[in-house]
């Protein structure tokens, strides 16, 4: 074997190279800004991120899950630039525990949960909500 097939063999080989979830938000909302979510295609997402497809689906589902994603971390995003969330907070942690709460209501829902219980969880998440958001944190 050449040497110079050696070295192509090292370049492939170890750990895969690893996926940032949060500058893959930041590209896609970027596109769906100046496309549009019609205008944007898979493919374009895929060049933007430079995540393969596979890992897009792995990630996000579909391209609707990644519109969600990028959208509620420009959100997030947005809310702590203002101050309405502080900081110290982690968005990307606080994004995926409501977008949990929501799937979640969503399964409710579709098994004819009452309205009543819905709006009882969306209750308790805004008495939680200073603290999720870190407005409300412990003296010492």
């Amino acid at each position: 074997m050449s040497q110079q097939y050696d070295e192509a063999l090292k370049k492939c080989r170890g750990r895969p190279k690893t996926f940032n979830r949060d500058a893959a938000l930041d590209k896609a909302l970027t596109l769906f800004w100046t496309h549009g979510y019609e205008g944007t295609s898979l493919s374009d997402l895929v060049a933007a991120t430079g995540a393969k497809a596979p890992t897009l689906y792995a990630e996000f589902v579909n391209k609707e899950g990644l519109f969600r994603a990028a959208m509620e971390r420009h959100i997030l995003t947005s809310r702590q630039e203002r101050g309405d969330i502080a900081a110290q907070t982690d968005i990307t942690s606080l994004a995926r525990y409501l977008a949990c709460l929501l799937q979640g209501m969503s399964v409710r829902a579709r098994e004819g949960a009452p309205q009543a219980d819905l709006d009882n969880i969306i209750d308790t998440l805004m008495a939680m909500w200073q603290v999720l958001t870190g407005q409300c944190r412990k003296q010492n």
